[in-house]
């Protein structure tokens, strides 16, 4: 509702009070005119009863004038004199109290006008008897408009048997229940009140009307649906996470804790969880535990702090935490609500990787000496075949160099593995006779393996057979 509409219902409210003490004061003047000529009158009355008097009478004139007066004539004066006080008295009565009626009612109008509420009065069958200023300012509908429509009218078909049935209760039992009903505004939308109502009885004891308090809760409900909402969100979001979230105490006990916690240490259901202690159940080292309580007190905040933790079963685990302080009114700690991720296994793939580049890296640097190797041997090869041809096929020193020869074709063939292995590339597989390998070392092996060596004989023999 607009100001303007707020301020008309306002003066609307204010006129109406006019209008009410206007009349009284009017009715007041008119009682008043008739008192005074009641007692015109009866001044009258005393007068004429007076001119009965016997034309000898006089009065005397001290104050005893009166005992002269007959005694049929002295009781009417009395009586009508009484009878003026008592009117005059019992028009003071009546003043005092309809002037606190009106006051009572000028009163009940302020508070029906300008409460919040919407106050209505029907009758047994649901017939509006009042209602006052609020519902034109709530639902936008005027006082005639009311008077002329049913109490259920407005009501959402939905809604209606339950507040007939709402509404036979408070009569049976005299006192209404809190209910919640939808009401159509005079524009079409529907807003949500929450309503209370009792019973007002005759002097029969029965009942006679309805008195209902109505409140606007549209926008409470709305609100309530929002939190509802947000509150369902942020719900789905901790429990449905991926990450590990608990709220600790600042002695190290669990208060609160997400499904995937639990499922990274193990547990099937919360409530086991939150029996254990940090210290000792969950800290592999319970110095960690005190160290992250030391943090979290003294700079509020922390990310990506790692540590070990164990499962139930007493594996080990490693997590990375982040986590913040919470604190209470008074500003000391109340407790910790910490995120914790289960990087056991980034953790061992990082190690893979590691492994990895040594390895990569151990595979450049044997390319590379396997490379000027490789041409070591190829000189070396060369000069034997040369020195071969030079000695001549009877020479006794042929056998040795080809040996040589022999040494630096496996050595070629060593470091030529060596360059496919530092280029990763693919090695093709060929058969290979283990007995004319050994053969082929049979020379070289005592003098590599040495005298020191533990029967290098017996290896070949059983390499050979």
């Amino acid at each position: 509702m607009g100001l303007h509409e707020a301020k008309t219902l306002a003066m609307r409210g204010d006129s109406e009070t006019k209008v009410l003490r206007k009349n009284f004061r009017r009715v007041e003047r008119r009682e008043w005119w008739l008192w005074a000529a009641a007692f015109v009158i009866t001044l009258l009355i005393t007068v004429a009863l007076a001119s009965f008097l016997p034309p000898n009478t006089h009065f005397h004139q001290d104050f005893d004038s009166l005992n002269v007066l007959p005694q049929a004539i002295r009781g009417p004066v009395g009586l009508v004199f009484l009878f003026d006080l008592y009117t005059i008295y019992q028009h003071l009565l009546i003043y005092r109290i309809r002037r606190q009626l009106v006051e009572r009612e000028e009163l009940f109008h302020l508070i029906s006008e300008n409460a919040a509420d919407m106050i209505a009065v029907v009758d047994m069958e649901g017939r509006r008897i009042y209602n006052s200023l609020s519902y034109q300012r709530v639902l936008g509908y005027s006082t005639e408009e009311l008077q002329a429509s049913s109490a259920f009218e407005q009501i959402h078909p939905d809604d209606r048997a339950r507040v007939k049935r709402a509404a036979e209760d408070a009569r049976r039992s005299g006192i209404g229940e809190t209910l919640e009903y939808r009401i159509r505004h005079k524009h079409g939308a529907w807003l949500v009140l929450e309503s209370t109502s009792s019973v007002i009885w005759n002097a029969e004891g029965e009942p006679e009307k309805l008195v209902i308090v109505n409140r606007d809760i549209t926008e409470r409900k709305r609100a309530e649906e929002a939190l509802r909402r947000s509150e369902a969100g942020f719900r789905s979001v901790v429990e449905d996470a991926p990450y590990g979230i608990y709220r600790a105490s600042t002695a190290g006990r669990f208060l609160q804790v997400n499904p995937a916690l639990q499922k990274m240490l193990g547990y099937e259901f919360a409530g086991e969880l939150l029996r254990r202690d940090l210290t000792s159940e969950i800290f592999r080292h319970p110095g960690e535990c005190q160290r992250l309580t030391e943090l979290l007190t003294r700079t509020e905040e922390i990310k990506d702090f790692e540590m070990d933790w164990k499962r139930q079963d007493g594996t080990p685990i490693t997590v990375r935490c982040s986590g913040r302080r919470v604190n209470d009114e008074t500003g000391a700690p109340a407790h910790f609500e910490v995120f914790a991720e289960d990087v056991t296994e980034k953790r061992a793939l990082e190690k893979q990787l590691r492994m990895a580049q040594k390895m990569e890296a151990i595979g450049r640097l044997s390319g590379g000496i396997a490379h000027d190797f490789n041409n070591l041997l190829g000189v070396i090869i060369g000069y034997s075949r040369v020195l071969n041809r030079e000695l001549g096929a009877n020479n006794v020193l042929c056998e040795h160099v080809l040996e040589i020869e022999k040494a630096g074709q496996r050595a070629a063939s060593l470091t030529k593995q060596l360059l496919a292995f530092s280029r990763q590339q693919v090695l093709t597989p060929a058969v290979l006779n283990l007995n004319t390998l050994a053969s082929d070392m049979e020379k070289m092996l005592p003098r590599l393996l040495g005298e020191t060596s533990k029967c290098p004989w017996c290896w070949i023999q059983n390499l050979a057979v």
